[in-house]
């Protein structure tokens, strides 16, 4: 759905849910989550975003509470946002010079094509990194977050009814009626001949 214009903007946004939210700024995230020994992590892959933790049961509630709160309701900081900006590209920098990592990207470019979302690579380029602005996340956010579709999955020593109840207190409530549906991968033609590409690794 981003396209090969903000290729890279679903990494972006689930990258950016950590720094700061309605409830939690950017240090109070944080220390909430190292205090108890935890850790939480939001990602995105090619078909789907969530997020992932570990706690003690007894910080479940916790855990589960920060959680909502980045992924419901998260403010996207304009000087965060440029600062991971600046991390997302120097991660890109380190890939072109990842010969698998190049090979994989050449690979799918020439298979699929630019205009089929498995045709450029889902952590972007430099020039669409750098096009994406605060509002290109905030709509993101806006029309792909929501308890449609969503799973939560909980393992361990929790009594499951406690579970399901609190995953209930924490998102039960939670209603985007602008979360659009999951749509499927468009076609993609079979290469009616063989594909090759050379591609130059710079140092």
């Amino acid at each position: 759905d981003e396209g090969r214009r903000l290729a890279g903007l679903s990494n972006f946004t689930a990258s950016a849910l950590m720094h700061g939210s309605d409830g939690y700024s950017f240090d109070q995230i944080h220390e909430c989550i190292e205090s108890a020994g935890a850790n939480l992590h939001t990602s995105s892959g090619m078909h789907t975003a969530g997020f992932s933790g570990k706690c003690l049961a007894e910080d479940l509630d916790l855990l589960l509470n920060v959680a909502s709160d980045v992924m419901r309701r998260p403010e996207f900081p304009e000087e965060h946002v440029e600062r991971l900006r600046g991390q997302i590209l120097t991660a890109l920098s380190v890939r072109n010079h990842d010969t698998r990592a190049m090979a994989a990207l050449a690979f799918y470019e020439e298979l699929y094509g630019p205009d089929h979302p498995y045709g450029y690579a889902n952590s972007g380029y430099p020039d669409t990194i750098r096009a994406i602005r605060r509002s290109d996340i905030v709509d993101f956010h806006n029309h792909h977050y929501g308890p449609r579709d969503m799973f939560i999955v909980i393992v361990g020593s929790v009594d499951p009814q406690e579970a399901q109840a609190l995953v209930e207190k924490h998102f039960g409530d939670w209603n985007n009626s602008s979360q659009g549906h999951r749509s499927s991968p468009p076609h993609a033609a079979r290469p009616k001949t063989g594909l090759s590409r050379q591609v130059t690794i710079s140092g």
